[in-house]
C-alpha cells in the first residue's frame, strides 16, 4: 500500500479486515496522512476494519504534528473501527516512552474502540482475531497470523537493507 514519494516511516498491508503497519522510524504528519488515506481506502471496502501497529524497538517517538493528526483520524474513523492492536516491541525508557504517547492518546481520544498494547505479534493476535472474529471479520485466525507473519518478515527485510 505504499505510495510513491518520500520513503513513509511505515511498510503497511491490508490482509482482509485488517490493515498492518510495521513502523521503523518515528511518524511525522505525512506519514500519518498517508495511514488516513490507506484507512480510508480500507474502510470503504469493508463494513469495519481492524488496526495492528508494530513499532519495532528503537523507534522514536511522533511529532507533536503526527500526534494531532492521528488524534483527527481515530476520530474520523471511528465509525468503521472494529479494534486497534499496538505491538510495541522492546523494553527500556524508549518502548516505555513510546507506550506513554500511545496511553495519552488513547485518554484524550475516548472513542470507544476497543484497543490494547503488546509487546509481540503473537500476544496481540488471541485477542485481535476475537474482537475481529464477533465483529464479522472474513478472515479466521490462523489465516491471519501466518499472512502477518509474512507481511512483518517482508518489512523488517526491507527496512535494514
Amino acid at each position: 500500500m505504499q505510495s510513491g514519494g518520500m520513503d513513509p516511516a511505515y511498510r503497511s498491508r491490508a490482509i482482509g479486515d485488517l490493515h498492518l503497519s510495521v513502523w521503523h522510524r518515528a511518524a511525522d504528519g505525512a506519514d500519518v496522512q498517508r495511514l488516513r488515506d490507506e484507512l480510508r481506502t480500507l474502510a470503504r471496502s469493508r463494513p469495519r476494519i481492524s488496526l495492528m501497529l508494530v513499532i519495532p524497538s528503537g523507534v522514536g517517538l511522533s511529532s507533536d504534528t503526527a500526534r494531532r493528526e492521528a488524534i483527527e483520524m481515530l476520530r474520523e474513523l471511528k465509525p468503521a473501527l472494529s479494534a486497534i492492536a499496538l505491538v510495541i516491541r522492546g523494553s527500556g525508557f524508549a518502548a516505555a516512552a513510546i507506550r506513554a504517547m500511545f496511553t495519552g492518546l488513547g485518554l484524550v481520544l475516548r472513542i470507544g474502540v476497543p484497543w490494547k498494547m503488546f509487546a509481540e505479534v503473537d500476544d496481540a493476535m488471541p485477542w485481535l482475531a476475537a474482537l475481529m472474529r464477533d465483529d464479522g471479520a472474513d478472515m479466521v485466525p490462523d489465516e491471519l497470523v501466518g499472512r502477518i507473519a509474512d507481511v512483518l518478515a517482508s518489512a523488517t527485510a526491507t527496512t535494514s537493507s
